[in-house]
């Protein structure tokens, strides 16, 4: 889709640019001796998913690979270990939609924080609900938002949530102040900032410390009717655990995970 624009770039860096393109038909594969002689490959949003296989097949049968970018930022998957074994460069695109995605993280922060799923539900079935007093969503002023993971895009929903009000911690290995959180610590404390927690922001990598991270134990000391936004990868948080929490109604009646919904 690209081709031109890369071919331009490469002329005006004074890079000799030859493009090797993937056959149309994504059960084909690129010839091995053209496939030889890639230095430098680009996992595209137009090659994922139909021609991912057809794609890294070709990186395989490149023996001189030196370089793989791809669009996306997770590059937990198995496949990517395998190329920085080899000793190519691994980069990613993370950040560049982090706008888009703490947008939508923020919405979902509206969505139940204003209780729309009652509202929607009575619009499906035709029905008058009006909200007593004692059902009032809470006002986000004030209340008290802790995001995990301050890259890019925890930031991102870390400087949106304080336009709305909210007392944003945030929690990262570098604890050094970014400018949108009010307090910043090292993932050791996320125990004991945890129980004034009113909203929990999953936005971290998945990584060998993560996986399975969120628990039982972690999700008991958020208090009652917290809730928690996972717009990092979902075995982040262990879904039985979750579950569990769900169905005592110790979270605050649902749970969002912003790609799976």
């Amino acid at each position: 889709r690209y081709g031109t624009e890369f071919a331009a770039a490469a002329a005006r860096n004074g890079v000799a640019l030859e493009l090797l393109v993937l056959p149309i038909d994504p059960e084909a594969r690129i010839d091995d001796a053209v496939a030889a002689r890639a230095e430098a490959a680009y996992f595209s949003g137009d090659v994922f998913p139909e021609f991912s296989r057809q794609f890294f097949s070709a990186t395989r049968k490149a023996p001189g690979l030196k370089w793989l970018h791809v669009f996306n930022a997770g590059v937990d998957h198995p496949v990517f270990a395998t190329i920085l074994e080899r000793g190519a460069r691994l980069t990613t695109s993370s950040g560049s939609s982090a706008e888009p995605i703490a947008q939508t993280a923020v919405t979902g922060m509206l969505y139940l924080a204003r209780n729309f799923p009652r509202w929607l539900a009575g619009q499906r079935n035709h029905k008058w609900d009006p909200m007593r007093s004692a059902d009032f969503p809470r006002d986000l002023r004030g209340q008290v938002m802790l995001v995990y993971g301050l890259g890019r895009i925890g930031t991102e929903i870390a400087r949106l949530a304080r336009i709305l009000g909210l007392y944003v911690i945030g929690v990262r290995r570098d604890a050094t102040e970014t400018g949108h959180v009010d307090e910043i610590h090292a993932p050791g404390k996320l125990a004991e900032l945890l129980p004034k927690s009113d909203w929990l922001v999953l936005a971290c990598p998945l990584t060998d410390e993560t996986r399975g991270m969120v628990n039982a134990a972690l999700l008991a000391k958020l208090p009652r009717g917290a809730r928690v936004i996972n717009i990092s990868r979902g075995e982040v948080v262990d879904e039985p655990a979750l579950i569990a929490a769900l169905q005592s109604g110790h979270l605050g009646g649902a749970y969002l995970d912003v790609f799976a919904q």
